[in-house]
């Protein structure tokens, strides 16, 4: 029973000290389902809601590598992918995002501390993702609510963050938001000393400065102080039995304890007296002894003049004002190193920032180095050598005399840049000459009367389709052939087809191309083949 009564108490004493604390579990219950979890393809961060609209607060440098490959989801489990931006500061390291088809009255919107910055020793914690571990909450303190003057919208916390914290609200014990979780501070390496629990956040007056204008915010505390008074329950029927029976027996032992005290009072009351008695007579001694010292040193004091006086006093207060003078010297030394120490600590935490943020352009622009181009352009030239009509073609036929030159070019698109050997769509053109021997095939195969037979003949072809994973040419247009009659130039439009083979040695191709002629001029479909050396370009990385 005694045992019973004493842990009701005790329980009842942690209650009272445990009135109008921090609550960290009522603040997760309240404010968990505003807090969001941001991923991109190299990101990862945290934000929170401060709108019925949709309209979300995150750290810039959380979204400014992911602008539109972003990933917003609630604890509810529901995610977004369609959003904007609605405003970014850079400097101050804030974002505003607004959620396209948001679904209203199913997450808690956050409310601003309305006025002024938290105080120093405030009680602080944030929800966040440290690490990949989604919506964990951890507690501290505001260690100092402007860290410099230089840099007043900047809070200096022990609430402990992680990679994932970035862009995190911090909450104080009614759950109003009192800045925004920005950065740990690191030792810049491993024999460095140690920095424990010196964390930034962004503090409320610099948060409702950006706001200001852009979204009407909440400021009404979720958590009340009365929420944080916990309510002492009670007793039940049986505990109430065992509290009177233990009342009961703690009065026994009084009158037990009452009982032996009177039995033992008279036998040391006497021996009481007696240490009174003495200690009157050591008292009265004692102070007969001071009367005396006093009136000694009354006579050491006369004995001293005026002038010796002087001098001590002169001395006292010299060397009392020296003392003082080399404190307040120290004093500002320590003050100054303690400056110092803080803008190195500062600087260099500034400085880590800045390396991060070079290392993630270099990292992107390494990325788009590595893709290839949306747009190619190919140059070349080369041989063509007529086969001849195909109801005629024969290989015993075939000699070097019909060879002629040409030179190529073609324009192409690619739809997706990522693979190295991705489909493109293109446009192909060829102009060259064809020479005597290869007018006077194709005037004997076409039956044409009258040609003259001209060392330069030029065509020009044009055609449209298809670079199958950059190896394979399908392709189809026109084309027109000069002929000459009596040295008169006429102009016969054709129409042509390709079949074409590729092989890429960095920015040199080799291109063998076989192609069908029909119309025009071919009356009877004929075929040629051309092999062409081209330069390859790659332009437009987007």
């Amino acid at each position: 029973m005694k045992s019973t009564l004493l842990s009701l108490l005790a329980a009842l004493f942690t209650l009272s000290l445990n009135a109008q604390t921090m609550n960290t579990a009522l603040l997760s219950k309240e404010c968990k389902s505003g807090v969001v979890y941001i991923s991109g393809e190299a990101n990862l961060g945290t934000g929170f809601l401060v709108s019925e609209e949709g309209h979300i607060v995150t750290n810039y440098h959380v979204i400014e590598d992911e602008l539109y490959s972003m990933e917003i989801e609630f604890p509810d489990g529901s995610i977004y992918d369609e959003y904007r931006i609605v405003s970014t500061d850079e400097e101050h390291d804030l974002a505003l995002i607004k959620v396209r088809n948001f679904k209203r009255n199913r997450h808690t919107v956050l409310s601003i501390l309305a006025t002024n910055n938290a105080a120093d020793g405030t009680e602080a914690a944030t929800i966040g993702h440290p690490q990949g571990s989604k919506w964990s909450i951890t507690k501290g303190i505001v260690s100092k609510a402007i860290i410099r003057e230089d840099l007043d919208y900047i809070a200096q916390i022990d609430v402990p963050v992680n990679p994932g914290n970035s862009g995190g609200p911090l909450f104080n014990k009614n759950g109003l938001v009192i800045g925004v979780v920005a950065a740990r501070i690191e030792k810049e390496h491993i024999y460095a000393r140690d920095i424990q629990n010196m964390n930034l956040a962004i503090n409320a007056k610099q948060l409702r400065s950006f706001l200001k204008g852009r979204v009407r915010y909440k400021t009404t505390p979720p958590i009340s102080n009365q929420d944080l008074t916990t309510a002492v329950r009670q007793l039940s029927k049986e505990e109430e039995e065992a509290a009177k029976a233990a009342n009961l027996a703690s009065i026994e032992e009084k009158k037990k304890a009452e009982a032996e005290l009177i039995r033992t009072s008279k036998e040391t009351q006497q021996k009481l007296l007696e240490e009174q008695a003495k200690a009157e007579k050591d008292r009265i001694l004692r102070e007969k002894e001071l009367e005396q010292q006093k009136i000694e040193n009354k006579k050491w004091e006369e004995q001293l003049n005026a002038q010796q006086r002087r001098k001590l006093q002169e001395q006292e207060f010299q060397d009392r004002m020296e003392r003082q003078k080399v404190e307040a010297q120290l004093e500002r030394q320590r003050i100054e190193n303690q400056r110092e120490y803080e803008t190195l600590e500062l600087e260099q935490a500034k400085f880590r920032l800045k390396q991060a943020k070079l290392q993630q352009i270099k990292d992107r622009k390494n990325y788009y180095a590595s893709l290839d181009g949306r747009f190619g352009i190919r140059l070349g030239a080369g041989i063509i050598y007529p086969l001849g009509a195909i109801e005629q073609f024969s290989t015993n036929q075939l000699d070097e005399k019909p060879l002629s030159w040409q030179s190529s070019a073609s324009f192409t698109y690619r739809f997706d840049i990522k693979n190295n050997r991705a489909t493109a769509f293109g446009l192909f053109g060829d102009f060259g000459s064809l020479n005597a021997m290869a007018i006077n095939q194709i005037q004997q195969q076409q039956q044409l009367v009258g040609i003259d037979q001209r060392s330069t003949n030029f065509f020009y072809e044009c055609e449209a389709g298809f670079l199958v994973r950059e190896w394979l040419r399908l392709s189809a247009g026109a084309g027109k052939q000069e002929l000459y009659q009596a040295n008169y130039k006429q102009t016969e439009v054709y129409g042509t087809g390709t079949i074409g083979f590729i092989m890429r040695f960095g920015l040199v191709e080799l291109d063998w191309n076989n192609s069908i002629y029909y119309g025009g001029v071919f009356e009877k479909p004929a075929l040629s083949s051309q092999l062409s050396l081209l330069l390859h370009f790659k332009v437009a990385k987007f």
